[in-house]
């Protein structure tokens, strides 16, 4: 009998020889508390760009994510820091802009312009009371510039701040009055000239903004002795003023007298956000209580008045859902999407138009993946992880499978497809290093004989050398895991001026140099021993698009695993033999409809380079022409169809690491994952019927593509994939781990009472 898996337990027998192209063994590892611990933020805030083209989300934790509109890809993360909690964002642009900029607003009372392209705040301003606990930009001028911020702040009062056109950052202008409590909420009239601020004094406040003065005082609650907090609030085209309290209500009021036009009470704790349609004939709601309601202007027949009514709920998240935001369609079409956000860290996307009759769909099987980096074996030593979160680095040296298992060639029965094998040995620790200063972890890179490491964050570019602690135990060729001494950690000075922060590291095939690439798109080469500088080279700046959220978005190199991609340039030829994932785009049209790109590898003989998008297509390009492969021409349509079926988008590549000719290469999504040879055209067929009942044992039925043998074998998933990469030719290592556990690490939500229970 099998012993129970455990944590970072995962392992396989030492493979028979492959077939070309082949895979043979599958190492799943499972990510533990422990072990390449994986934590998700709670989402505290999100906002769409007023053009459709993206949309940001921030997060506890202090960082930002930006997301495509299109296909909900995650074009940037802009890493946080120790002490910073997100609590709004907003968007904006002077006149004359193309492109719309993106401000966050924190707890500590900073307000900050974040540079999707560099990874890093622009300009901060400090909002001089305090927290900042609400940011809102005002409606658009008829010139279609937004020059004007408002922070909901900790001292009661409302700042105002200027947005300038080439300058960055925001400048502050001047506040209203100061009122009791805590303001906490905002909301610009549709005209501009006034807004609405809520707070912990249980008031709505209505301001004319040119005068400075109180127009009028709505008091929420019911109560004079415990005033609820004024969590949200939304202004609508007509100007009705929608709020959501702490008693658990979403009130209605009549913008100009301040009366009261209807109170739903649909939720048991505090109502955290409210979201209009751009029709403002809809309204949704969200709080502490997991669910989020919609509710609708009915027409009353009767009386010939509309009064607002509960419809329905949907409840997709599991713990508090604190944000909410409207996606408007491009080009100003009817519709749009709607974005909930909570702290099980998960945004759920809804159809405004079919709010009631579509499910609700996750961004992600796999939100706020954790940076991970993998070394293929070395000196009979297994394979090495290396883990980063925060400002903590972790290198782990994984388990290894025990070599008495029986196989069908020596005479035993065959192994069933999923069967688990025992371990001769648990991963254990390597070296773990905590990074000095509040900034946290951006990009990470782990050498091919787990020699060294390098870590960047919105500061500075650092490397570190690993080696044996005790010097006879290396010579012995005793591996690290079976002597108590780990491994000693030395600090190489990185002698450069880079001039911008660091967005992506990696180290050459033989692990003698690093490579670095910035967000103001130079890319340099450091001696790995020594870290001077040996090789710099600057990339053409991006050409001027259309403007919008998405060119703000895009950054200027592509993060390990996700993010856009940059221009092809021929200064990056000398560093293409040895560099293994500085990823850029090729110079030419890239075949198939245009879409962000998730993942890129070059291919072990540096001859060609994999591109993998945001619509699941995969093709292969010259690495010395950036010309599409033959292979790539004759079978895009055939691979794109194939890769459709894999759940969610692509987040990476790896070759098989084998230089001889054909290439193969595993393809992974955050829900599975499909193997291809480049040599053959792939197996589109499907099977005729697949079996409806699980076979004897427990295996998972066959699906669609997923049979054996076939070009293009596709597996689907049952928990969350991390990581998936070639540890050796007939060899890759899985790392995942169950959503259930993730969630079982948050605080438990509201409990609500069932009845019998």
């Amino acid at each position: 009998m099998k012993r129970p898996r455990v944590e970072g337990e995962g392992g396989a027998p030492p493979p028979p020889p492959a077939a070309a192209g082949g895979l043979t063994v599958l190492h799943r590892v499972r990510a533990g508390a422990r072990f390449a611990p994986w934590a998700v933020a709670a989402v505290t805030c999100v906002s769409a760009c007023p053009d459709g083209s993206v949309f940001a989300a921030g997060y506890d934790d202090g960082k930002v994510e930006l997301f495509d509109a299109a296909l909900f890809d995650c074009l940037a993360r802009i890493p946080g820091a120790d002490g910073v909690e997100v609590s709004s964002l907003a968007w904006a642009r002077a006149p004359g802009e193309a492109a719309w900029r993106l401000f966050a607003a924190s707890l500590d009372g900073g307000i900050a312009e974040l540079s999707p392209r560099r990874l890093a705040p622009l300009a901060a301003a400090d909002s001089s009371g305090g927290p900042v606990w609400c940011l809102r930009a005002a409606p658009a001028a008829p010139d279609g510039g937004v020059t004007r911020l408002a922070a909901a702040c900790g001292d009661g009062s409302v700042k105002l701040f200027a947005v300038a056109a080439h300058a960055a950052g925001a400048e502050y202008e001047r506040a209203l009055p100061r009122v009791e409590g805590n303001a906490l909420s905002l909301a610009w009239h549709p005209g501009g000239a006034s807004l609405v601020s809520g707070g912990s004094d249980g008031c709505i406040h209505c301001w004319d903004v040119a005068r400075g003065v109180e127009l009028q005082r709505i008091t929420v609650g019911t109560s004079s002795t415990a005033p609820p907090c004024v969590w949200s609030l939304a202004v609508l085209g007509d100007g009705t003023i929608v709020s959501g309290d702490g008693d658990g209500a979403v009130q209605f009021w009549d913008g100009t007298h301040g009366t009261l036009l209807g109170r739903q009470q649909q939720f048991g704790a505090d109502v955290l956000a409210v979201a209009a349609s751009p029709d403002g004939t809809r309204v949704w709601a969200s709080g502490v209580d997991p669910r989020v309601a919609v509710f609708q202007l009915v027409p009353d027949k009767a009386t010939g008045t509309s009064a607002w009514a509960y419809l329905d709920r949907k409840a997709p998240h599991t713990h508090d859902v604190r944000a909410l935001a409207v996606l408007p369609r491009p080009g100003g079409a009817e519709g749009g999407l709607l974005i909930s956000g909570g702290n099980d860290g998960a945004l759920v996307l809804y159809d405004c138009e079919r709010f009631l009759k579509q499910h609700p769909t996750r961004q992600s099987k796999t939100p706020q993946r954790p940076l991970l980096a993998l070394a293929p074996p070395r000196g009979g030593a297994p394979a090495a992880l290396l883990h980063a979160a925060g400002r903590r680095l972790s290198v782990w040296q994984l388990g290894r499978a025990a070599t008495a298992q029986p196989l069908a060639s020596d005479g035993g029965a065959p192994p069933l497809e999923g069967e688990g094998w025992d371990l001769a040995a648990l991963p254990s620790q390597l070296a773990d290093i905590s990074l000095a200063g509040p900034h946290h972890v951006a990009a990470v890179a782990l050498a091919p004989d787990a020699g060294a490491v390098a870590a960047a964050d919105r500061s500075r570019l650092r490397l570190f050398r690993l080696s044996p602690a005790d010097p006879g135990a290396a010579a012995a060729g005793v591996a690290p895991c079976e002597h108590a001494g780990a491994l000693r950690v030395e600090r190489v000075k990185v002698d450069a001026d880079l001039g911008a922060p660091v967005v992506c590291v990696a180290f050459s095939a033989d692990g003698q140099h690093l490579f670095a690439a910035t967000g103001a798109g130079r890319v340099v080469a450091l001696d790995a021993t020594s870290g001077e500088l040996t090789a710099s080279a600057q990339l053409p700046a991006p050409a001027g698009g259309g403007g919008g959220g998405r060119d703000a978005a895009a950054p200027a190199a592509p993060e390990q695993g996700g993010g856009g991609g940059a221009p092809w340039c021929d200064a990056l030829a000398p560093f293409m033999p040895a560099v293994g994932c500085i990823a850029v785009a090729p110079s030419g049209q890239l075949v198939g409809e245009p879409s962000p790109v998730t993942a890129l590898a070059f291919s072990p003989n540096s001859r060609f380079v994999a591109v993998a998008t945001a619509a699941n297509a995969v093709c292969g390009y010259s690495a010395e022409t950036g010309l599409p492969t033959a292979w790539t021409l004759k079978h895009h349509a055939g691979v794109a169809e194939l890769l459709q079926a894999l759940p969610g988008s692509i987040t990476g590549l790896a070759f098989r690491p084998t230089p001889a000719e054909p290439l193969a290469m595993l393809v992974h999504s955050p829900g599975g994952l499909c193997h291809l040879d480049m040599a053959a055209p792939p197996t589109l067929t499907r099977p005729d019927k697949a079996p409806r009942k699980a076979p004897p044992g427990g295996a998972p039925r066959a699906e669609s593509f997923s049979e054996r043998g076939r070009n293009g074998r596709l597996l689907k998933l049952q928990h969350c994939c991390l990581l998936l990469g070639h540890i050796g030719p007939g060899e890759a290592l899985l790392l995942e781990k169950p959503w259930a556990e993730v969630l079982g690490q948050l605080l438990p939500p509201l409990y609500r009472h069932r009845y019998g229970t």
